[in-house]
Formats: structure tokens, C-alpha cells, sequence
């Protein structure tokens, strides 16, 4: 049996595992949940416009969200597909109470689930956002400092010992925006996502594919966000350019993964456009 990754973050109620249970038992904070599921739904991905949609959406984000949502359980042999929303209202009439109440029956331990919602302001505990009530966590919404919405919200669910559901936690990630849930640490680094995305308009104009990555795990950097940009034609690699954007100007030397430091300075003076430029062009 292969190991499974569960997608939950409710440890209190776990039961020792069965022998050879394969399953994976340890529970992760909202923050990494979030992240993994991202990842998994390449919504860390900006494809090169040829390979991609002409107008993404909202819609098309989530739905990214929700297909990679089958590779995950919150329990053994229990999918998060099902116990996945990416709205408010089936919380509060009640319909994750009642999925929850129907999973735990036939689970060996607790069962979460999830909400992932779009919001532009968050007043912990407190989640704003176009076209939905103020969603409300029983006790804190975690986020980065300083930096403005939008956000990607993992809302955790667990049953409450009345039966019913509550949502204890929630993380709000800042992302690109509304149809683009790439996560960004800074507004600089919006700025560069923006012109990158001018990047492979232009590329594209001369028969070149340039594929955008926020990396994350490694060989990403704890301190400045890592960003590869993959230049292809035909389907075959002729460049492969990675970079980091810290948008504080303590000046971290570039390593051998990555080749330059994005920062306010050298964006605003225009050393990391020339540095792009040559690093495609060599």
C-alpha cells in the first residue's frame, strides 16, 4: 500500500493507527493545507498564452481547486472532494454539519472539512468579498502582514460536540488576483507578475512559450519568494530563468538556484529588467 497524504488539521481526536495502515496521520496548519492544494491544482502556474485559457476566470480558478481536491483524503477512504466547498452558504444551512456528521460514522477518526473562499479584506475573524455575506470564524483568521487582498481563504470545519458544524480557523492568502490565485508575498511582487505577464504576450508575438511558476517547497527561498520562468519553442527548452523578489531592500546575495534579487530598488530602477533581458537573451 502507498502512502496517502490526509488533508486535515483537527489532530485532538485521532486514533492510534491500525497495523500497516499506510495512511498518513499527522495533521498540518491551514497555511501549508492551503499551499499543497495550490500546488497540486497549478494554480501556482501562469501557462504560456498559447497554452492557455483567453480569459480566465474566477470560475476556472476554482475549478482548478476542486480537480485537484481528488487527490486528497481527510481520512482514510474518505475523499476531500466531498468535503470541499467554495462557498459560504453550505455552512451555514447546514449542509457541512451533515456531511461531516455522515463521514465520522464510518471513519476511525475525526473528519474535517474545508471551505475555500475569495475575499479582498479580511477583519480577523471576519472574511469580506464581492457577492457574499461577511463570513465569520469562531475564533481568528491568520494571514500575512502587510499586505492588502486579494485573498485565497482555507476555512477548517470540524462538528462541534452538539452536532453541529464550526469553523475554528481560517488562513487568507494573498494572491494575484481574482482569476489567478498564484500567491504573492508583497505588492512588488504583483508589479513583477504583471510584467511578466506583458513578457509572454510579447514572446509569444515571436513564436516563443514562456511558462510563470511561483515555486513552492524547494529549491524555494524561505525569505523572498521564488519565481522560474521556462522559455520553450516547440515544445523544447531553450531557456530556463529563475529569480526571487524580496520586497525589503536587505540585500541577500543571488545562490546558484537563483540568479537575481528582485528588490524595490532594482525594480524601480530598471536593473531587473535588464537582468531579465540577458538572462533570455544569452
Amino acid at each position: 500500500m502507498t502512502d496517502r497524504f490526509l488533508f486535515r488539521f483537527s489532530p485532538e481526536d485521532d486514533f492510534p493507527p491500525f497495523p500497516d495502515e499506510a495512511a498518513q496521520r499527522h495533521s498540518h496548519d491551514l497555511a501549508s493545507l492551503l499551499s499543497i492544494l495550490i500546488e497540486a491544482a497549478r494554480c501556482n502556474v501562469i501557462d504560456a498564452p498559447g497554452k492557455a485559457p483567453d480569459d480566465p476566470s474566477i470560475v476556472d480558478e476554482f475549478g482548478r481547486l476542486v480537480g485537484a481536491a481528488h487527490g486528497f483524503e481527510v481520512a482514510p477512504d474518505v475523499p476531500l472532494i466531498d468535503h470541499l466547498w467554495t462557498h459560504g452558504e453550505p455552512f451555514r444551512r447546514g449542509e457541512v454539519a451533515e456531511r461531516l456528521r455522515d463521514s465520522s460514522k464510518h471513519s476511525a477518526m475525526s473528519v474535517d472539512g474545508f471551505l475555500a473562499l475569495y475575499g479582498t479584506d479580511v477583519e480577523s475573524p471576519i472574511l469580506y468579498g464581492p457577492n457574499m455575506m461577511p463570513f465569520r470564524v469562531s475564533q481568528a483568521i491568520e494571514m500575512p502582514s502587510g499586505i492588502p487582498g486579494p485573498f485565497l481563504v482555507l476555512v477548517g470545519c470540524r462538528l462541534a460536540p452538539d452536532g453541529r458544524a464550526e469553523a475554528p480557523f481560517a488562513y487568507a492568502q494573498p494572491i494575484f488576483h481574482g482569476r489567478r490565485f498564484m500567491p504573492v508575498a508583497s505588492e512588488l511582487e504583483r508589479d513583477v507578475l504583471r510584467a511578466l505577464e506583458q513578457l509572454q504576450v510579447a514572446l509569444d508575438a515571436q513564436g516563443a512559450d514562456c511558462r510563470i511558476e511561483r515555486v513552492i517547497g524547494k529549491p524555494a527561498r524561505r525569505d523572498a519568494p521564488t519565481i522560474e520562468l521556462t522559455i520553450s519553442r516547440q515544445d523544447s527548452v531553450i531557456r530556463t530563468v529563475r529569480f526571487a523578489v524580496q520586497a525589503d531592500e536587505i540585500m541577500t546575495p543571488p545562490s546558484h538556484e537563483i540568479g537575481f534579487i528582485v528588490t524595490p530598488a532594482t525594480w524601480a530602477d530598471g536593473g531587473f529588467v535588464t537582468w531579465l533581458e540577458h538572462a533570455i537573451l544569452q
